[in-house]
């Protein structure tokens, strides 16, 4: 018995060693200790990594998981901030929040998360995960933090989810995301200035405020500057606004429209291949997973990426793997982290208190029609006499003295058909029209400007007396050439009437539509209409001052405008009448709609059948909690009669 007792234990301890030795070798998630073979020497490592005692095999994070590593190419480096357990990356490794992912030099990495975004980095990139929640009953919350090179996103907005918000924080902005596809920049410049006097902040003050904002990650006299660009949907960067086609450029303050061989390039550089394949350099552009496979976009690596060595101030770019480069970014990291979990319970903060209402910023707009010294409206080919803003003018938040943005009907955003009003002092007492052409291809506007100065319409108020909306119209006080705008070529071009229409106040912030539209809201709005008629006909008839009604049903849920009726006339012997009904729209992600569909009649007396397809509109929402709306409004009959004007009103 005791001999058979022996052996046993024997026999056990043996397969206890056997099962050790195996384990020892054997891949398995349960020890997840197998190295890898993706360690590198602490050299090649940047600064802040190299205290860190980085593991050459996954190590599992404390929190929840988030995502995945679908690709990575190169060397890549996770970190759980919490604990500061670090190790070397692999593909198909978990990702969890509060990890940060950076990328070293000619090493590149794809993330899917699990509501089905994509993030791909470039070489070079420091990339967090903050925050990540989905219920498809309440939304989904992304927000992600960025200290260094670049990312494409891919924000899919699934119909299963009631809202949806994505936030990207960097040292100097944060960008608000409604669209699904997008890139982000973030460089480090270096003061170079041969007065030795350092870097003049802003020269011009409609700047100041965003140059101060870029200039508040100064640190050893280098300074963090983001930029951004949309291929689709809304960005909001420090409240300015990118449309698809767009970018922010961080050392300027200014969006622009984006050049394509930016974009190639940019997808190139964070494309991840499939193992086995490398990068190309072909056409084509990056896709989320489920797409067809990552895009070929332009230049090669190593080439650069079409950026001016200098800008404005005499800032330089850094080259992010350059030896002026700074390598230890430990300490830009840990005020990185600070404020961005500051943000975090902002933002956290915020959506419990949506219900509150929410102001996002200051929008206006303005509209006219173009007239002779007779009054008669200017037509041509492809081009006529109205000139109204096509989307909202975002303001400064600072205040100040604003610009107002028009464009020809036909030209929307095009520079050969633009007018600009500038205010002449933080009032908007008056304006001056500094720039304007109608297809010419040059500037019309007067030398010296005619003074169009300010009447006040009305003002709406919030239940706490808070002003929301205000409306009125500058009219050129003149005593000769009343309403001159500009002129060239022995012609003359005036405001019909004299008039620009005006539109302003706090636009409603797309969170609180979106918290209507998962409330099922629907709302009347019924308000005023005033504007402008003309005729462009031989015989024609004089500008003619139109003031009426208008009214619209909102359904917030189905995010829908609808039934937009409006009613407005003005003038003797005979009266002009404008009568619009059937408008309709969609209200987009940044809370702004536009509308079509219209049927009706314009002109004296009976007057003639609008065209559908050249009268509209658009507008958005004004209030912390959407009490009012307000847009332009614009009507043509195909030939010679034309109107345009503001609508404003409330529920």
């Amino acid at each position: 018995m005791l001999i058979r007792i022996e052996r046993f234990c024997c026999l056990f301890i043996a397969c206890l060693a056997l099962s050790a030795v195996a384990s020892a070798w054997m891949p398995s998630e349960a020890n997840g200790q197998v190295r890898r073979g993706k360690a590198v020497p602490a050299h090649r490592l940047p600064e802040s990594l190299r205290t860190l005692e980085i593991k050459d095999f996954y190590v599992p994070g404390d929190l929840k998981a988030v995502g995945r590593i679908q690709r990575m190419s190169g060397t890549v480096v996770v970190v759980h901030e919490p604990s500061k357990k670090a190790y070397f990356g692999a593909a198909g490794d978990l990702i969890h929040e509060k990890d940060t992912i950076i990328t070293l030099p000619d090493s590149r990495c794809r993330i899917s998360f699990s509501g089905d975004d994509v993030v791909a980095m470039a070489p070079d990139t420091r990339f967090s995960v903050e925050l990540y929640r989905e219920q498809e009953m309440e939304g989904k919350r992304s927000f992600f933090s960025m200290l260094k090179g670049k990312a494409m996103f891919y924000a899919l907005r699934l119909f299963r989810y009631r809202d949806t918000r994505f936030r990207v924080k960097t040292p100097t902005a944060i960008v608000g995301v409604r669209g699904t596809k997008f890139g982000i920049h973030v460089y480090w410049v270096e003061e170079r200035r041969a007065d030795g006097a350092g870097i003049r902040i802003a020269d011009r003050r409609d700047n100041a405020d965003l140059y101060l904002a870029q200039a508040g990650s100064e640190e050893g006299g280098i300074k963090s500057y983001t930029d951004c660009f949309s291929e689709d949907g809304i960005l909001d960067v420090n409240g300015r606004i990118v449309h698809p086609g767009e970018m922010f450029k961080g050392d300027t303050g200014l969006v622009v429209p984006t050049p394509p061989e930016y974009i190639r390039a940019f997808e190139a550089e964070t494309e991840v291949a499939p193992e086995g394949e490398g990068v190309s350099g072909g056409e084509g552009e990056g896709k989320k997973e489920g797409e067809a496979e990552a895009g070929k976009g332009g230049q090669q690596e190593g080439e650069g990426e079409g950026k001016d060595e200098s800008s404005e101030g005499g800032v330089a770019a850094m080259d992010s793997g350059g030896a002026t480069t700074p390598e230890d970014f430990s300490e830009f990291a840990g005020k990185q982290a600070e404020t961005t979990q500051q943000e975090v319970a902002t933002e956290t903060e915020a959506e419990q208190d949506i219900s509150n209402g929410k102001i996002i910023r200051e929008v206006g707009g303005i509209a006219l029609l173009l007239a002779n010294a007779a009054g008669q409206l200017w037509t041509g080919t492809d081009k006529g006499p109205l000139y109204h803003s096509s989307e909202p003018n975002y303001f400064r938040s600072s205040g100040g003295a604003d610009s107002f943005t028009a464009y020809e009907d036909r030209h929307e955003n095009n520079s050969a058909y633009k007018l600009v009003a500038d205010e002449t002092d933080a009032s908007g007492s008056r304006i001056h029209v500094n720039t304007f052409d109608w297809g010419t291809g040059g500037n019309l506007a007067l030398t010296s400007p005619h003074d169009f100065d300010y009447h006040l319409g009305g003002r709406y108020y919030d239940a706490e007396g808070n002003e929301y909306l205000e409306w009125g119209w500058w009219e050129d006080s003149s005593a000769t050439d009343k309403g001159l705008l500009g002129e060239g070529s022995g012609l003359q071009y005036f405001a019909a009437g004299a008039k620009i229409w005006h539109i302003e106040g706090k636009q409603t912030h797309p969170d609180y539509i979106d918290y209507l539209q998962g409330q099922g809201a629907s709302y009347k709005y019924t308000g005023e209409v005033k504007g402008v008629f003309g005729d462009s006909s031989a015989s024609f008839s004089p500008p003619t001052v139109v003031t009426g009604t208008f009214s619209c049903d909102v359904n917030f849920q189905s995010r829908a405008v609808s039934n937009f009726e409006l009613d407005a006339s003005g003038g003797t012997a005979p009266v002009v009448n404008v009568n619009l009904s059937d408008g309709s729209g969609t209200i987009e992600s940044d809370g702004t709609f536009d509308l079509e569909n219209f049927s009706g009649t314009i002109g004296p007396g009976s007057g003639h059948s609008v065209s559908p397809t050249q009268t509209g509109g658009g507008g958005t929402f004004f209030g912390k909690k959407a009490e009012g709306i307000g847009g332009m409004w614009h009507a043509h009959d195909g030939s010679d009669y034309w109107a345009v004007g503001e609508f404003h009103g409330k529920r």
